[in-house]
């Protein structure tokens, strides 16, 4: 549900009345919140430590604390930040309309630059997530 479905844990943690789930969803938010980014910079070959979104356009590009995410060409004001899994959707809220892929896709790519292997299994998935 965290990685294939982020539309719905978004509405469990923001929407939902207070339940076990609710409170197992924001736990494994915030695990996930926690797990540094190990993706080499776009720019150089450093381990990045944030990445960034532009406005109007998917995907995420991931940045080292030497490099300027907007060296890449993108105009002030479009660029955000992102680390977490709740900035990625209120970005994606704010930017594209919630959409419910773009949200599926943003959330994956952000996993796999803080470790999630392209074969996401479920021995992957509890790897990823274990406290």
């Amino acid at each position: 549900m965290m990685i294939n479905h982020p539309d719905f844990v978004q509405w469990m943690i923001e929407e939902a009345d207070a339940s076990r789930t609710k409170e197992e969803f924001r736990k494994l938010v915030g695990i996930f919140d926690r797990r540094p980014i190990e993706q080499e910079c776009y720019s150089c070959d450093n381990t990045a430590t944030r990445a960034s979104m532009y406005q109007g356009a998917d995907g995420l590009m991931f940045w080292c604390e030497g490099c300027n995410e907007y060296g890449s060409g993108a105009n002030r004001g479009k660029l955000r930040i992102v680390t977490t899994y709740r900035e990625v959707l209120h970005m994606i809220d704010a930017f594209a309309a919630g959409n419910k892929k773009f949200k599926f896709q943003t959330i994956r790519e952000l996993a796999r630059g803080k470790g999630l292997s392209k074969r996401i299994t479920e021995a992957n998935l509890t790897a990823f997530f274990a406290a």
